[in-house]
């Protein structure tokens, strides 16, 4: 992948995140934004599992914006959220957390050899994006305890070749 690319990506990559991560900074019915997380709950009560789910439903109204904006960049662009426990010993610390995650299917064949350094370039974008906006956000809108945001990149031949997650 030439330097063009390498640009394109990385435009893309930041766009992207900030797109979605900015949509949604405060849903119909959500707290006020001076409501705090309560930090001891650990994300698996009714009204924070509801929040977690209208955050990811607001998010995936973006999804027809981002595939606009990149129409040769990306085939399909998914976003979940579920509460997940975590034993520690995967990318998540011991413990539940509230996970939202993000999955970019590129429209074509990549090397992954090249785009991995690439998109490892933009980890503290997407960390940025995690403490300044998404992490927030979701506190901002009820859903408590721990948060985490998962970032999964693939192509049309394979699903999951680069991830990252950033953790409250």
């Amino acid at each position: 992948m030439g330097k063009a690319s390498k640009v394109v990506v990385s435009l893309a990559l930041a766009a992207t995140v900030l797109t979605s991560a900015t949509a949604c900074s405060l849903l119909p019915g959500a707290p006020a934004a001076d409501s705090s997380p309560t930090p001891t709950a650990d994300g698996t009560g009714a009204a924070s599992k509801k929040a977690l789910a209208d955050y990811v439903e607001s998010e995936r109204a973006q999804i027809a914006k981002i595939l606009a904006q990149y129409p040769a960049l990306y085939n399909d662009v998914a976003i979940d959220g579920a509460v997940e426990e975590s034993t520690g010993d995967g990318d998540l610390p011991e413990g539940t957390h509230s996970v939202i995650t993000y999955t970019y299917t590129y429209g074509t064949e990549r090397d992954w050899s090249v785009t991995g350094a690439e998109l490892d370039e933009q980890i503290p974008r997407l960390d940025g994006a995690c403490t300044r906006s998404i992490i927030p956000t979701m506190h901002t809108n009820g859903v408590e305890g721990s948060i985490a945001a998962v970032f999964v990149y693939g192509d049309v031949t394979a699903d999951a070749q680069w991830t990252h997650t950033c953790v409250e």
